[in-house]
């Protein structure tokens, strides 16, 4: 059951839940609309970006949920064009694997890094 907007109501008609849901349906709002949109800038025709890769966390977006319920996964497989530009990637999340165009896939910017043999995700 997905939970009601609380963005008009006025913070004192608010029971001490419903604050803390506006709060955090406030934080993901913003969060959304400035830090997802700046991870999904084309610089198409200025720079060449680079490729997904195997094995980078993506956030999965779907057009019938709102931000807060896309899905986390990571890159299992990618599918090139026939220029070698990665066009769409095949994604392993906690539930299933999905295959998505790139322009449906947020890379978030994990970085990772080999110490003694071992790969670690910071």
């Amino acid at each position: 059951m997905p939970e009601p907007d609380l963005s008009s109501v006025p913070a004192n008609r608010l029971s001490t839940w419903q604050h803390i849901t506006k709060v955090r349906q406030d934080f993901w709002a913003r969060w959304s609309l400035e830090y997802l949109n700046e991870l999904q800038v084309r610089r198409k025709w200025i720079k060449n970006g680079e490729n997904i890769n195997l094995g980078i966390i993506v956030l999965i977006k779907e057009k019938n949920l709102p931000y807060m319920q896309w899905a986390l996964g990571r890159v299992v497989e990618i599918h090139p064009g026939e220029d070698g530009i990665v066009r769409a990637a095949t994604a392993k999340t906690a539930m299933e694997i999905l295959k998505r165009a790139v322009k449906c896939l947020c890379p978030l910017p994990i970085e990772r890094y080999v110490q003694n043999d071992k790969t670690r995700i910071v």
